[in-house]
């Protein structure tokens, strides 16, 4: 029987045979050829390999191996099988076997995520959805993003945070929505992190929020490419909760300036009217 140049296929092979038989196996010696290089191999049952403390009792005289030597064409030739045995073989115990606990590509991709998406302890802590169709959307409106966390579910009073979009008809679009456990920096940096690689990390070109500490800070750190502005909502709301009147008028001084001169003349004219020039 030949394997192709690589040992690995041959080792790779046996493993597997050990696997479906309940034993498993390790690289006994290695026999250099008239060059210096490792034409001869033999590879056995692991209860063979040499054992350091006299009160083990995991070595046994005589056990399975396969030898093999590799050839000039490249390939790697098996020369003698030993396929006896002095001790029990159990195939429904080969989980527990050390050369067989390594974890399959499919359980390796559900604890990655799991850690991404913040599963511990048996518990869901964060989680973020971006449907495919809201990808798509994403690269044709990225100029301006709105983020918002006001939202929430009634039963855990997990926030519920959306990014929303505008598209060429001046509809909202949803880009993404995740529910979160925490509304702290590390948090936000995860869900932000999360976001742009799902919707291929193109940056938005502007970000709105409000003026949360937490998200202004994750923003800085994650979304460097991303001008971020406060939402003029959640300004009218914390600025002027107590203070309805100046709320119209504070309003057609942010709307209606149509220059930066015009803005400038507006706003100094609003801070006289109310005295509001010492406040910063």
């Amino acid at each position: 029987m030949f394997f192709r140049s690589l040992l690995e296929s041959l080792f790779k092979a046996y493993k597997e045979h050990a696997k479906y038989k309940g034993f498993h196996i390790a690289k006994k010696s290695t026999r250099n050829g008239r060059n210096g290089d490792g034409r001869y191999q033999t590879i056995s049952c692991d209860k063979g390999r040499k054992t350091y403390y006299e009160k083990s009792s995991k070595r046994t005289n005589y056990v399975a191996r396969l030898s093999a030597v590799l050839r000039s064409n490249g390939k790697w030739q098996v020369t003698k099988v030993q396929t006896n045995h002095n001790h029990d073989l159990d195939p429904s115990m080969f989980r527990l076997m050390v050369g067989h606990m390594n974890l399959n590509p499919e359980v390796r991709r559900n604890l990655e995520a799991n850690d991404i998406a913040g599963i511990s302890d048996s518990r869901l802590s964060n989680v973020i959805c971006v449907h495919p169709r809201s990808k798509a959307a994403y690269k044709e409106f990225s100029d301006v993003i709105s983020f918002d966390t006001t939202y929430l579910v009634n039963l855990y009073k997990m926030p519920f945070t959306t990014f929303v979009g505008i598209n060429h008809h001046g509809q909202s679009i949803l880009l993404g929505c995740a529910l979160i456990l925490h509304e702290d920096v590390d948090t936000f940096k995860w869900l932000f992190t999360c976001w742009l690689l799902a919707i291929g990390d193109v940056h938005p070109k502007t970000i709105m929020t409000d003026q949360c500490k937490s998200i202004k800070k994750a923003i800085s750190e994650v979304m460097l490419n991303s001008v971020h502005r406060f939402c003029l909502w959640h300004k009218f709301q914390r600025s002027f909760a107590d203070y309805v009147i100046v709320v119209h008028e504070f309003k057609v001084v942010i709307c209606d300036s149509l220059t930066f001169e015009m803005f400038d003349n507006n706003w100094h004219g609003f801070m006289e009217r109310h005295g509001l020039h010492e406040i910063e």
